[in-house]
């Protein structure tokens, strides 16, 4: 497997500098399989930095000129705005780190709204994104099966299932992962050949077991609200009978280590109950608010808030370095008002761009649109409430999913308005080569 590997990724690599869509292709999936993680051979190798650097070549030896829409420059100001933070952050070097590794994520970002600039493309980012959220799946039930479980669960005698690499293995962010991929997934069944349905079909069903066995109460939450949100829309209340019969059988599959588990949401939310896991958060929060309020312009610095909590705010008696297991306490506590001004701003663009485009397709004249382009924005919408319900639980400010997303949408409004304008020239030029005078225009009325 591990010469596979190798061959795929080298395949990707030669290719990135003249074809740098396959280049962004192979990216997208190193970020989800990690291969270096995996086998040695691999990482020695550095695939990840060579195909980054040549599908950037690629991306600037094109003809085209590079494109900075609107929702992409938003982003960039979030990206430069954290670089303000590093003189006044809790570690200066740490955080000039993180940014920087996190940079990568916003250089997928760029190439997204610059190489998917056909409907043909689009749909194949689609389809590879489904395809990953399945190794994600199929990796965790794959580890499961092999013995392989989260460490700190196994501790407390509970076999969680993890995800083949240390960036993936976390039950609560492979969890995360596999429920923001399921609404791309769902795309494909939209007008789709039988074999694409059956994908999809494959893939649910291995995502929802995989999802299941990670124990994580977050994934299980968000689960059951995207589910009851997806049988509200009037097309897919036909599945509401296969959706029931599924939950009966899987609950009373189960193990009751699992039940048990998520059983205990609802002793926790009445107050019944309080894990070590929910008090270590509550302080988290606690620690973040003093983060703040110290630093309330710029905050403890990108990446920093576990080394803040460890050394510094830290509310108990034994210093732990925790993480915030929170996006509205990340955010405050390691950005500051800058931080939560430039994020918003990059959000307001992206959610009107998502709510723009759902309401332009229902009309008429988008008939010509792939249904898979046209079922994005609202599986964009399904994929960002996961993040946002998700970011009650988790701290996911700097998580891929967000900026991919937005990279995908830029590169939709791009894709669609390239082609309105095409059309409209076809069309004038028809009524040109026809003689057909254009439509008076209105004679102005008079009083």
């Amino acid at each position: 497997m591990q010469f596979v590997m190798l061959a795929l990724f080298g395949w990707f690599t030669l290719r990135a500098l003249f074809r740098p869509f396959e280049g962004l292709i192979g990216l997208l999936a190193v970020t989800m399989i990690n291969p270096g993680e995996i086998y040695p051979l691999i990482n020695s190798l550095h695939v990840e930095r060579l195909l980054s650097l040549l599908t950037v070549v690629g991306l600037f030896i094109r003809p085209e000129r590079l494109v900075w829409p609107p929702l992409t420059k938003k982003v960039l100001i979030f990206y430069f705005s954290l670089f303000l933070t590093i003189p006044f952050s809790f570690w200066p070097g740490g955080a000039f780190d993180w940014i920087m590794t996190f940079g990568h994520i916003i250089l997928y970002h760029v190439l997204i709204v610059n190489l998917v600039d056909t409907q043909k493309k689009f749909v194949a980012i689609v389809i590879t994104m489904a395809l990953l959220t399945c190794w994600v799946g199929g990796g965790a039930l794959w580890g499961y099966a092999h013995g392989s479980f989260d460490e700190m669960a196994i501790r407390n005698g509970f076999e969680r299932a993890t995800g083949l690499t240390e960036s993936n293995g976390n039950p609560n962010t492979i969890g995360l992962t596999m429920l923001t991929g399921l609404p791309l997934v769902i795309l494909l069944f939209a007008g789709a050949s039988f074999k694409r349905k059956l994908m999809a079909v494959a893939v649910t069903i291995t995502c929802f077991i995989a999802i299941l066995l990670t124990g994580s109460r977050t994934s299980f939450v968000i689960l059951c609200i995207m589910s009851l949100a997806l049988l509200m829309n009037r097309k897919m209340i036909k599945f509401l009978p296969v959706v029931i019969v599924l939950a009966v059988v899987s609950w009373s599959i189960l193990p009751d280590q699992y039940r048990d588990r998520y059983r205990s949401i609802i002793s926790i939310e009445q107050g019944k109950e309080e894990d070590a896991s929910y008090i270590e958060h509550m302080m988290a929060r606690q620690a973040g608010k003093a983060m703040f309020l110290d630093n309330p312009l710029t905050g403890v610095g990108a990446g920093q808030f576990a080394i803040a909590d460890g050394m510094k705010y830290w509310p108990g008696p034994n210093k732990i370095w925790l993480q915030p297991h929170n996006l509205y306490v990340q955010l405050p506590a390691e950005l500051g008002i800058v931080g939560i001004i430039t994020w918003s701003m990059f959000m307001v663009v992206f959610v009107k761009l998502i709510w723009h485009w759902k309401k332009e397709f229902k009309l008429p004249e988008y008939d010509w649109v792939d249904k898979v382009i046209k079922g994005f924005p609202r599986a964009c919408i399904y994929a960002i409430a996961a993040m946002f319900i998700g970011g009650m639980f988790g701290h996911t400010l700097y998580r891929y999913t967000w900026y991919q997303l937005a990279g995908m949408m830029a590169a939709l409004d791009r894709i669609i308005v390239i082609a309105n304008a095409k059309l409209q020239e076809s069309d004038s030029s028809v009524h040109e080569d026809a003689n057909i005078p254009p439509e008076p225009s209105p004679l102005p009325l008079t009083t």
